[in-house]
């Protein structure tokens, strides 16, 4: 199961066939967001719950313990496409920008995600952009991902901040686009400013393409950019420390390559898919043949 609709849907069912039960959780809630009891029935009555990080899975033991305690938690990262998600050369980087329309001289910062209001688009074009443009006449935000003003109330709010602030030099609205990794590719560096993530895959496939990452310290960020040296993470909501880290990342060159590259090792040496799916596949032989998987 990798969703509560489908324990809802199948758990029960499942539990009293007999068949083991494992839950592959792929998100965690904001830190004073409690989980319903729901989560704790789903979590306790599986033989095993998998995180996408070291972090997630300490989370999930504190939060989702249940009546019975909480079933053994392990964390297996995600797998990127690493013949796609590849590193780029200053000659790539260029010939990307010019495919995709950009002008030059300008700093491109995608921002990967649907519009929506966990991944709060809203409150980064009120309280970060008009700072970042400031202090950085040349950016450019690409917001990569859903975008139906006409039809979605949140994306026309977005929509109509941009306007209001007179940020629309500064902001271009892509929409869904099949080519994510062109403009991971293209970026100076890759922004994430969610609320909530479990481990962002805009953040490890930026990694992979050797662009460096500015985050809320949403779940994983720290894990990932902090602990390996390849992103900057500031604490939720601190927009202006944001735009600093920004500011910094594109006004130093050496900092900015030393950062992508040792994002592009870990990439290699954590999200390579047949080491992640050896991973999985050990755990499910081992829960079906009822081998402790404890500790």
């Amino acid at each position: 199961m990798n969703d509560l609709r489908a324990f809802a849907n199948l758990g029960a069912g499942a539990r009293a066939a007999g068949a083991r039960l494992i839950f592959n959780v792929r998100d965690v809630k904001p830190g004073v967001e409690p989980y319903r009891l729901i989560w704790r029935i789903a979590a306790t009555a599986s033989d095993h719950v998998v995180a996408l990080s070291h972090e997630m899975a300490q989370d999930l033991e504190t939060r989702l313990r249940g009546f019975f305690g909480t079933p053994p938690v392990s964390y297996f990262y995600s797998v990127v496409d690493l013949d796609r998600m590849t590193v780029v050369s200053d000659s790539g980087r260029r010939a990307l920008r010019e495919r995709l329309g950009l002008e030059p001289g300008r700093v491109i910062l995608p921002y990967v995600a649907a519009f929506n209001a966990k991944k709060a688009q809203l409150p980064f074009i009120e309280q970060a952009l008009p700072v970042l443009v400031r202090k950085l006449p040349t950016a450019l935000v690409c917001f990569v991902g859903d975008f139906r003003p006409d039809t979605d109330d949140y994306a026309r709010r977005c929509a109509d901040a941009v306007f209001a602030h007179g940020l629309g030099a500064h902001v271009r609205f892509v929409g869904y686009s099949p080519a994510i990794a062109d403009w991971l590719g293209a970026a100076e560096a890759v922004l994430l400013a969610s609320r909530n993530e479990g481990l962002a895959r805009c953040m490890i496939e930026a990694l992979a393409r050797g662009t460096p990452v500015v985050s809320f310290d949403v779940c994983s960020a720290r894990e990932m950019l902090e602990e390996h040296d390849c992103g900057f993470v500031v604490r939720q909501g601190d927009y202006a420390g944001m735009v600093d880290e920004i500011v910094r990342l594109a006004t130093d060159p050496v900092l900015k390559e030393r950062l992508g590259r040792n994002g592009a090792r870990l990439a290699r040496e954590l999200f390579e898919p047949s080491r992640v799916v050896a991973r999985y596949e050990d755990l499910y032989l081992r829960i079906a043949t009822g081998e402790n998987t404890r500790g």
